[in-house]
């Protein structure tokens, strides 16, 4: 479809995810040419205040360097409504010093089909295609999914469905979320995601605990995606319980994504 000339950069005629991927420009080198959003003004860090159970603490960089990613995913354009707060990723950011500062997005997680949570600012139909992509450290194609989507602005998840290769412990993915706005300019964010092994007292003490409690155990070890998902299952089922709200919002400010912990969740999306 006429919306997929972005992606086909990177994707071409989607190959088998077996197959090399040929020499053509990446996804990530024609997009990172796009100036990202600042942040939201937070404050300074002694402004922000540890209120709940779960805080996330990162772990340390990973072996074979900090993948660049952009949380936000920039001002309006094309078909999509003017909006106060942009499309934003719900995962960590964190500045690299290099001869230019970028951004690091990334994070941890234990699962084979980890879960992906992003923040789509507009009341979504199908004249507004999104596209979630994931490619392993060659570059790779090891998923893509078109969303069949009408939904009102919220904070949304794509799962990798169990048909999906599942993650391998140790290697570095890159996945993208993308909303064709403009079919030649999409709104986009990116980041990358890491499969890793649970310590014996990690998995002693997660077997011990409740949802919520696992959750702080997540966070406090560095696993974020395991976290994230688990908190927002809680805050789903349970969404007046003030307890767990504040843990919700203490994990995402912990994150540096404070300003989405008040936005609702949104029935979306159908992958296909």
């Amino acid at each position: 479809m006429k919306y997929r000339a972005a992606i086909a950069l990177i994707l071409l005629s989607l190959m088998p995810v077996t197959a090399p991927v040929l020499a053509y420009p990446t996804l990530a080198q024609s997009l990172l040419k796009q100036t990202p959003p600042p942040p939201p003004d937070r404050g300074a860090p002694g402004d922000r205040l540890r209120g709940g159970a779960v805080w996330y603490t990162p772990p340390a960089p990973p072996d074979r360097g900090m993948p660049e990613g952009r949380t936000r995913g920039g001002a309006s354009r094309g078909n999509c409504p003017p909006s106060v707060q942009s499309l934003t990723a719900l995962a960590p950011s964190t500045p690299v010093n290099t001869p230019v500062t970028r951004n690091s997005v990334w994070g941890l997680t234990t699962v084979e089909h980890p879960t992906f949570w992003f923040y789509v600012p507009y009341a979504a139909t199908p004249d507004l295609p999104m596209e979630f992509v994931l490619l392993d450290e060659q570059d790779t194609l090891i998923y893509q999914t078109d969303l069949t989507v009408t939904s009102p602005a919220g904070v949304i998840n794509i799962t990798l469905p169990p048909t999906a290769p599942p993650l391998e412990v140790g290697k570095m993915y890159r996945w993208y979320f993308l909303v064709y706005c403009s079919p030649e300019n999409p709104i986009f964010t990116q980041g990358g995601i890491q499969r890793m092994t649970p310590t014996p007292e990690l998995a002693t003490a997660l077997l011990q605990a409740d949802p919520r409690e696992q959750a702080a155990l997540y966070a406090s070890n560095g696993v974020w995606f395991d976290a994230l998902t688990t908190m927002a299952r809680l805050r789903q089922a349970e969404p007046n319980n003030p307890a767990i709200a504040t843990d919700w919002t203490s994990l995402l400010q912990s994150g540096g994504l404070e300003d989405v912990a008040r936005q609702p969740f949104a029935p979306c999306c159908t992958p296909h």
